[in-house]
């Protein structure tokens, strides 16, 4: 794959779902960085989180050794540390869309 990516994610508390049809794609918090100083506006009062919950298409590549992957659609997901979910906002956001019995994770989750 080429080094051009048509997004970049960082992705700080992930994990790789494993979906019904064994496709797998990244699944986790990314920050919004328009909330954050220096990129938000001065004055600029936001009521929602600093982060948001993102998930990719089907991973094509994944270093974990790097911690770099791609998804088909070519976007690049960076993730940082070992899978995590100390907030269980990502176990509780997929379990709000899949049945239980549907979800399999690919990393244990540290918390």
């Amino acid at each position: 794959m080429n080094n051009t990516a048509k997004s970049v994610y960082t992705l700080f508390n992930w994990n790789i779902l494993i979906l019904p049809t064994d496709e797998e794609i990244f699944v986790g918090l990314c920050n919004r960085p328009e909330t954050v100083p220096p990129f938000a506006p001065p004055g600029a009062a936001d009521d929602l989180m600093p982060f948001i919950l993102q998930n990719s298409g089907a991973i094509s590549e994944f270093n974990d050794k790097t911690g770099v992957g791609f998804d088909r659609d070519g976007s690049r997901y960076v993730v940082l540390g070992k899978a995590s979910n100390p907030t269980n906002m990502i176990r509780f956001s997929v379990r709000q869309m899949m049945k239980p019995d549907e979800i399999r994770w690919k990393y244990e989750f540290i918390d």
